[in-house]
């Protein structure tokens, strides 16, 4: 399939709100900073952007696809992306395990479930099914299976719904309506629910989780379409590199900075300015292994 311009435009953007999400987790959950700016940033951030930007990379995952593919020609992908993957990351690899299992699994489903709809039943029953059994002792995070079942329902959505998605006019609605559906969640439960390596999704709130991301998803799509920009397309179209690169420089960058994250603890301006060098530091080095990578003789580090 062509690579669609606005999908690597969002892709981009999202990698880069990936980054900006691991800085403080990475300084005060994983250094022990102390910073209040960094931790209002990670009680924010659930609100702007966590119930939707981890279900975007699977929507576009089923947007852009082609599950048509004889399945050795299918996996072979799969596999190049499984393959560096493993090699780089030896933590907090739940989103590859998940994205291999969701992916695979719904390659099968589309083969063998003709009815569209008893494809989306099946879909909707595994995805639920993932949801309700988050969280148990069966097998409780091998391959992340349960992560896998639920976002299948993204994958099919953005397969099947590509259209709908990117309709301008349904974008602004969705845009106006995740801002509702957000604050209803806060003031209804004082929570909202998102999917990360933790589930903040119940039974109860699965549906409301879905509406919302899907509302989140197509405002990203929209602001992705007006921004169109090369750089983020660049970064879209490495997003693997990006993902698997920002983690291990994260690791060696935080600890470089923890001084300045404590020193500035109180100030808000300086804050705000040492969480943004941190944030500029890690997506420059991103980018310059990615570039790298496009090297010839290296691309097949990445499966190329």
């Amino acid at each position: 399939m062509n690579r669609i311009g606005y999908i690597d435009t969002l892709k981009g953007f999202l990698m880069l709100v990936v980054v900006a999400h691991h800085v403080p987790y990475y300084a005060l959950r994983v250094y022990h900073c102390e910073n209040e700016f960094f931790s209002s940033f990670m009680f924010a951030r659930e609100f702007v952007y966590m119930p939707y930007f981890m279900t975007a990379f699977f929507v576009c995952t089923g947007m852009c696809s082609n599950f048509e593919k004889p399945f050795a020609d299918f996996a072979k992908g799969v596999v190049r992306i499984a393959i560096p993957s493993y090699l780089i990351l030896r933590h907090t690899q739940w989103f590859i395990d998940a994205f291999i299992v969701s992916k695979l699994l719904y390659w099968l489903i589309n083969k063998y479930v003709t009815n569209r709809y008893l494809k989306f039943a099946v879909v909707l029953a595994l995805a639920v099914l993932g949801c309700a059994l988050h969280g148990g002792k069966f097998f409780y995070e091998a391959y992340a299976w349960h992560h896998g079942l639920t976002m299948l329902l993204f994958i099919y959505i953005g397969h099947h719904l590509r259209d709908f998605l990117t309709n301008k006019r349904h974008v602004w609605v969705a845009a106006i309506a995740y801002v509702i559906l957000a604050l209803a969640c806060f003031l209804i439960w004082a929570d909202i629910p998102y999917f990360e390596k933790v589930f903040h999704v119940t039974y109860i709130t699965f549906v409301p989780f879905v509406i919302i991301s899907l509302c989140g998803v197509m405002m990203s799509i929209g602001i992705a379409r007006l921004i169109d920009n090369h750089l983020l397309q660049f970064i879209g179209k490495r997003s693997l590199v990006f993902f698997l690169m920002h983690l291990v420089i994260l690791l060696h960058i935080i600890p470089r900075f923890k001084g300045l994250v404590n020193g500035t603890n109180g100030n808000l301006l300086a804050s705000i300015l040492v969480f943004v060098l941190i944030w500029l530091v890690v997506s420059a080095l991103c980018l310059l292994v990615a570039k790298l990578l496009d090297h010839p003789n290296l691309k097949w580090l990445v499966g190329k």
